[in-house]
């Protein structure tokens, strides 16, 4: 996956459209790990860990159209990939 840098536009496979907004370490259960943290509409922030990174990928759309974020559980992600 080509590099990501903050603002970048980001699509999960679960979640849809996002913005990169770098990384943060995190102390969960214990163990101390790093964490991309995504921003979606509304503000919504999902943390993935780095070892799950590969449900994301760079977003690649029309130059000139940015796209709208998803909102973390909306619909429109999910109407869009059932295409």
């Amino acid at each position: 996956m080509q590099e990501l840098k903050r603002g970048d536009l980001i699509v999960h496979a679960d979640h849809g459209i996002g913005q990169y907004d770098g990384l943060q370490k995190l102390i969960v259960d214990g163990l101390r790990n790093d964490f991309l943290v995504l921003i979606y509409q509304g503000g919504d922030k999902l943390y993935l860990p780095v070892d799950r990174m590969g449900m994301i990928q760079k977003y690649m759309g029309v130059e000139g159209h940015p796209p709208s974020l998803d909102k973390m559980g909306g619909r429109s992600w999910s109407a869009s990939r059932r295409g």
